[in-house]
């Protein structure tokens, strides 16, 4: 273990200096040594020789080592009666001799500037359901077959793990969490935390209802509804509302008592009069999370718990051998983290110490207590609905750093892929109007409208209601098809194994299928995975292919949930005899993971989104996105895009670029790029496969060769691919293996220019709109 006062960049520098000095350093010593020895004053090895020899130790070494693992991978693939994972080619000639470089800064030039899947498209057009992307003699192994990933998530299980290269990325900020830990702590995590997820805790009627009838209070204030004034009203950021409304929930639900963000000052947008509130500091974007954070200490806590995030996930995204070269003078997350501990760490001793009072009076009194009637937690005197998360975690182990760990992982998954999952929903009722005037209709129908009076409570809401509303849910979960919170993720394999021989490819009937042997037939052998391979794989993917959804797998269409299409692709039937038959695969659709590491707050984050979307849709009859609203960074960027487009040969429609000018695809810890540096690197790195389609009434994304074009217009509704921002979670490592000289420039190329893949979807110029509050006129109903 590191001495604790080096730091991250230290630490791997003294790993790297021993590895790259050690033949040098053999050879001196032999040189001192040998004459010695044969009593002879001069050097038996030359310097020359000794120069040259340090110098090639390293390259012919590894050289060789990817010699020999490409033969064994084959030799072991041949004995197991199965076949290599077929390997990706990049497009130009000197990519294939660099390690296909060409595919690397491909993948990572359409990560930051274009459309999630892009650039993965092609590869998978080529190279059907599965292939290797090997970059810089680093394997990965890339899938969207479902029985791959069943193997990996469920079947397989004990076989593929997080590894110690995504752990070490991770530790500063998730610690020993659930979701960096492997093995007996990750099932200590599991176990410690499973029994709380009761049906009855993950039903908090009135927490779900009291935040959402904030949000929906601070719309109204926002929109000069609740006093009748329209001056200086402003579009809001639905994406930041979403964010503060589910942080508020997760920390009630964690600590007892929640953050209390809903009550801060909102975003204004970027045009906003410096003057018309004090909060226009924060105006340029709902990304600007550091702005002013000094002065608030819940906005410091936020932005650096943000900052905390993006740190670790640039590290992931640059890989082991890299990152640690950026935090040589100090830890990157230290800072932040202090500050997350600092509240973190205060809430878990407060509650360590009511623990131990309750112990010390349980004690006194023990003697005073009938025991055949205790009072426990479910008695009415203490119900179990009081009992917060962390208490339940205190009475499982009073170790600060497990609790402290274990609470911030279970908030980020708690705040961030709900708040994205609730503004897709939002950003696709502002799109299709329709589709809000349905499910309006029925939560009207079913549940009824909200109290006509301000100063009166809405009617309660049931959770026999919520289920009731079967659109609600397709709603629902026609968003987590389209924009799985989780879109790529990876795993590390320990032994080796092999996969079923995937069909042949769904994406082009002429590609070069991954199923297809030498005669172009399908190859029934399995795919065989060597031990301590990165295994990746894409739910973003998976939900959209037309072989497992359809035709009309690209397009949002709620009633796909409701009508004879669920039965075909998804819910497979069951025979008579209880077992298996003929029907769809439950694993095309893993919004929440799926085997031993399902997600434990599945149901919570349900009944959590459906509070709110009722609520939303009972207050509002309608949603408008305000494309002036966005940063301006972000039009021009989109601007710059409608340009590329155009000298592809695709037409464009003006009125059709406003669904997606939120969405130009930044992180926050990085500046937005400009128009001019998105030209020059569309010039050099454009796909060949895909293209940005502005035809028709709606954005959608459009394949110009091989993948399958989706009709505007028509039943269904067409979905844009929206550029994303990522936060945290895993993404891929690629670890280069490359003699040195050449190994040298491609770290710093790799580690310099722009890259993101992505891990949670959100909209980075945030999702600006206004709303349109219902009235007996609108209802409807």
């Amino acid at each position: 273990m590191p001495l604790s006062f080096l730091t991250p960049g230290l630490t791997h520098l003294s790993k790297l200096l021993l590895l790259l000095l050690t033949p040098p350093l053999i050879l001196t010593s032999l040189n001192r040594v040998l004459p010695l020895l044969s009593s002879s004053s001069y050097p038996l090895i030359p310097p020359w020789l000794t120069l040259t020899t340090s110098l090639l130790t390293w390259p012919i070494y590894l050289t060789f080592q990817s010699l020999y693992y490409t033969y064994h991978t084959h030799h072991r693939a041949s004995l197991l009666g199965a076949r290599t994972m077929p390997l990706t080619i990049g497009p130009t000639w000197w990519g294939r001799y660099l390690g296909n470089i060409d595919i690397l800064l491909t993948m990572m030039h359409h990560s930051k500037f274009g459309y999630p899947g892009d650039g993965l498209y092609t590869l998978f057009s080529n190279h059907g359901t599965a292939f290797n992307m090997r970059v810089l003699g680093q394997d990965l192994f890339f899938t969207s077959e479902p029985t791959h990933i069943q193997r990996i998530l469920a079947t397989e299980f004990e076989n593929y793990v997080k590894g110690k290269r995504f752990q070490e990325s991770m530790g500063s900020v998730l610690g020993v969490g659930v979701f960096n830990s492997d093995d007996e702590m990750w099932r200590f995590h599991r176990g410690m935390t499973r029994p709380f997820f009761t049906r009855e805790r993950v039903q908090d009627e009135e927490m779900f209802d009291r935040h959402a009838r904030g949000v929906v209070r601070r719309i109204k204030e926002r929109m000069g509804m609740k006093t009748k004034t329209k001056t200086k009203v402003y579009p809001f950021d639905f994406q930041d509302l979403m964010g503060r409304f589910t942080l508020d929930t997760a920390t009630e639900f964690l600590f007892g008592t929640g953050f209390g963000s809903l009550e801060g000052e909102l975003p204004l947008p970027h045009y906003a009069s410096s003057s018309s509130s004090s909060s226009s500091s924060s105006s340029s974007s709902s990304s600007s999370t550091t702005s002013s954070s000094s002065s608030n200490p819940l906005k410091r806590f936020s932005s650096s718990f943000l900052l905390a995030q993006e740190i670790i996930a640039d590290r992931e995204r640059t890989g082991p051998l890299v990152w640690p070269l950026f935090e040589i003078w100090k830890d990157k997350t230290k800072e932040p983290m202090e500050v997350v501990g600092g509240w973190v760490d205060k809430i878990v001793e407060e509650a360590v110490d009511r623990e131990g009072q309750r112990l010390a009076m349980a004690s006194k009194t023990t003697q005073n207590v009938d025991v055949d009637e205790p009072e426990t937690l479910e008695s009415p005197a203490n119900p179990a609905k009081q009992e917060t998360l962390l208490d339940h975690l205190i009475r499982q182990t009073s170790d600060p750093v497990v609790l402290r760990d274990e609470t911030l992982n279970i908030m980020i998954a708690g705040r961030d892929t709900t708040a994205a999952t609730l503004t897709f929903c939002v950003y696709f009722l502002t799109k299709y109007p329709s589709v809000h005037q349905r499910l309006r209709s029925e939560i009207l129908s079913l549940i009824g409208p909200p109290s006509s009076d301000p100063d009166v409570l809405d009617p309660s809401i049931t959770f026999g209601q919520i289920k009731e509303c079967k659109y609600l849910r397709a709603v629902i979960n026609e968003t987590l098809r389209l924009y799985p919170v989780v879109p790529f993720n990876v795993r590390e394999s320990i032994s080796e194994t092999t996969w079923p021989s995937p069909p042949p490819s769904p994406y082009s009937s002429s590609s070069t299928s991954n199923a297809a042997g030498a005669a172009g037939q399908w190859d029934p052998r399995p795919l065989y995975i060597p031990a301590h391979t990165k295994t990746g794989y894409s739910t973003f993917i998976m939900h959209r292919r037309p072989d497992l959804w359809g035709p009309d797998a690209e397009s949002f269409d709620p009633d796909r949930w409701l009508d004879g299409r669920l039965q075909r692709y998804l819910v497979r039937n069951k025979d008579k005899n209880g077992g298996s038959d003929a029907g769809g695969n439950p694993f095309i659709f893993l919004p929440f993971n799926a085997g031993p590491r399902i997600c434990l707050g599945q149901q919570f984050a349900y009944n959590e989104m459906s509070y709110m979307l009722i609520r939303l849709v009972q207050h509002f009859s309608s949603f408008t996105f305000v494309k002036e609203a966005c940063p301006p960074e972000f039009n021009e960027s989109l601007a710059e895009w409608a340009r590329e487009a155009e000298a592809e040969g695709l037409s464009l429609n003006s009125a059709s670029t406003s669904a997606a000018a939120a969405a130009f695809a930044s992180s926050p810890s990085r500046p937005s790029p400009s128009p001019s540096s998105t030209s020059a690197s569309a010039s050099s790195f454009s796909s060949p496969g895909v293209g940005i389609d502005f035809s028709g009434p709606n954005l959608q994304a459009s394949q110009t060769s091989k993948w399958q074009e989706v009709e505007v217009g028509g039943p269904g509704y067409t979905d844009p691919l929206l550029p994303y921002h990522d936060v945290d979670d895993e993404c891929w490592v690629f670890v280069p293996v490359l003699p040195l000289p050449i190994l040298a420039p491609m770290l710093f190329m790799f580690s310099s220019l722009p890259h993101a893949l992505p891990t949670v979807f959100f909209l980075c110029g945030g999702l600006w709109i206004t709303a349109t509050e219902a009235s007996p006129q609108n209802d409807g109903v």
